[in-house]
């Protein structure tokens, strides 16, 4: 993230379904000082535009180059790029980051604090124009303090599998995620519900986050 021009504050979209990529992107901008901004797979241009606007976004990622081709449609004067998963933008992310001292990352994770913007989270513009919510590293941190507490037998254990299929543009799934990589547990994603049932039998999950 740093190779590519990416600075503390940031905001950066991520238009994906529930993926390990999801994943990687979402740690990769929040331990750089940026901030991770999701995006709906089912939001409209007119939706994804306001977002864009409203948070400011600098970079997007996309899943797809048709999810990319819908960014383009409506880019902001403040986007300057827009990477797609499918045209190799993990491998343009290792490229970059060559170019990168590491003691420039460690200074980087050194200078956050819990005080610090994570996420803007926006609702889902079932109900109007979306809004965006401002979540810090504290609200994360600290609900997964809580949830500690109320679960240990699930947090803290190395014999926990979650399998993730709900989409981490919301914000229960996402601190799920968050909340099962701090413990001892293995974490799945199932990008498409269509295979859910095929991915269940492969992965064999002992905790399923549904609604």
């Amino acid at each position: 993230m740093i190779g590519l021009g990416i600075h503390p504050g940031d905001a950066v979209a991520v238009l994906s379904p529930t993926s390990f990529e999801w994943m990687l992107l979402d740690l990769a901008i929040l331990s750089v000082g940026a901030v991770t901004v999701p995006v709906y797979e089912t939001d409209s241009a007119s939706q994804i535009h306001h977002i864009l606007t409203d948070a400011h976004v600098v970079h997007a990622f996309t899943a797809t180059s048709q999810q990319a081709d819908l960014v383009e449609s409506v880019r902001t004067d403040a986007l300057r790029q827009i990477s797609s998963l499918d045209r190799g933008a993990l491998r343009e992310l290792a490229s970059a980051a060559r170019r990168v001292d590491p003691e420039e990352v460690e200074a980087r994770l050194a200078t956050q604090t819990s005080a610090d913007i994570a996420t803007i989270i926006y609702t889902s513009g079932t109900t109007g124009e979306p809004k965006g919510v401002v979540l810090t590293h504290a609200n994360f941190v600290g609900t997964t303090k809580a949830v500690r507490q109320i679960l240990p037998e699930v947090i803290d254990s190395p014999d926990t599998r979650l399998l993730l299929f709900l989409p981490l543009a919301h914000v229960l799934a996402r601190f799920v995620m968050h909340a099962v990589l701090s413990g001892r547990g293995t974490l799945a994603f199932s990008p498409d519900v269509k295979r859910l049932l095929p991915d269940i039998q492969a992965f064999r999950p002992t905790v399923l986050l549904a609604v």
